[in-house]
C-alpha cells in the first residue's frame, strides 16, 4: 500500500503541471474565453446554458461544468465526449498581461506627473527668486505632498498584483489538495 501510495504521488509531480497547463486546441472552444455564440456549438448547450457558464468562470477543469446550472453528469459526459469543449489556463496569463500592462500604464502616467510636477517646480522657482523664505518652504511642501501621492499610487498596484497572484496561488493548491484527497479515497476503496 505504502509502495502504491508513494509511486501515485510521483505520478501526480509529473501529471498536475500537465493538466494545468494545458491548451485547446485551434478547433476545441476554450469554455473560459468563448463567446455566447461559440458556447452555443457545444452539445446540450444553448443560449440560457452558455449565458450561465460565462457567469461562472473562470473554471479549471471540464468537470467545473456541474456548478453551471442546467448541466449535470449525463450532459457532461456527453460534453466530454464531443471533444469540442476544453478548459485552457491562458485566462490566467491574459489576465497577468492585463495587469502588467495597466501597471505600465500607471507607471507611465507617474512619471509623466513627475515631469510636470518638476517643470512646475522650475517654473515657480524662476517666479518667485525674490520672494520671503516662509513662501519657498510652503511650494517645497506642496510638492513633497505630490510626491508622496505618485509613490502611494506604485505602491497600490504593487498591492493588487500580489494579491492576484496569491489568489491564482490558493486555487491551484486547492485544486491539488482536491485531487489528492480523491486519489487517496478510490486507493481506499479499492483496497
Amino acid at each position: 500500500m505504502k509502495i502504491e501510495l508513494i509511486l501515485l504521488l510521483s505520478l501526480l509531480c509529473f501529471i498536475l503541471p500537465a493538466s494545468v497547463n494545458a491548451e485547446c486546441s485551434n478547433s476545441q472552444i476554450n469554455i473560459n474565453t468563448a463567446s455566447l455564440s461559440d458556447l452555443d456549438k457545444i452539445t446540450y448547450v444553448g443560449s440560457a446554458t452558455a449565458q450561465n457558464i460565462i457567469n461562472k468562470r473562470p473554471f479549471l477543469s471540464l468537470d467545473d461544468l456541474l456548478n453551471v446550472s442546467g448541466i449535470g453528469d449525463v450532459k457532461l459526459n456527453a460534453i466530454k465526449s464531443q471533444g469540442l469543449a476544453c478548459v485552457s489556463n491562458k485566462t490566467n496569463e491574459d489576465k497577468q498581461d492585463n495587469l502588467t500592462i495597466e501597471t505600465e500604464e500607471i507607471k507611465n502616467k507617474s512619471e509623466e506627473n513627475n515631469e510636470k510636477i518638476v517643470k512646475k517646480q522650475d517654473k515657480l522657482v524662476e517666479n518667485n527668486l525674490q520672494k520671503e523664505y516662509s513662501e519657498e518652504n510652503k511650494l517645497e511642501n506642496s510638492n513633497t505632498e505630490s510626491i508622496i501621492k505618485l509613490n502611494s499610487d506604485e505602491n497600490f498596484v504593487q498591492e493588487i498584483y500580489s494579491s492576484r497572484n496569491e489568489k491564482i496561488k490558493e486555487n491551484l493548491l486547492l485544486g491539488f489538495c482536491i485531487f489528492l484527497i480523491l486519489i487517496i479515497i478510490l486507493l481506499l476503496i479499492r483496497r
